[in-house]
């Protein structure tokens, strides 16, 4: 699958295309729905942007529960491997 999307199988030493591609899709993206605002909505999920713009957005109401957050930067320096 990577190989179809990024053109190379393994993400490690072809860091740059993963992050070319990445980009690239983000843009495509935000020109299909350039005239579009209504039907798209962009969490700036790094921001702390979650529940209150998204459920907006769905016509949802705000779940009493946090956000899902994963692999958050600040957490992962805690971990034992992420230590130089």
């Amino acid at each position: 699958m990577r190989e179809w999307i990024y053109g190379v199988g393994r993400p490690k030493g072809n860091e740059d295309i993963h992050i070319a591609r990445y980009e690239r899709h983000n843009r495509e993206l935000m020109e299909y729905f350039k005239d579009r605002g209504e039907q798209r909505v962009v969490l700036r999920l790094t921001a702390g942007e979650g529940w209150t713009k998204l459920c907006p957005f769905l016509n949802e109401r705000i779940p009493g529960v946090s956000f899902p957050r994963a692999n958050i930067a600040s957490e992962k320096q805690n971990l034992p491997w992420s230590k130089n």
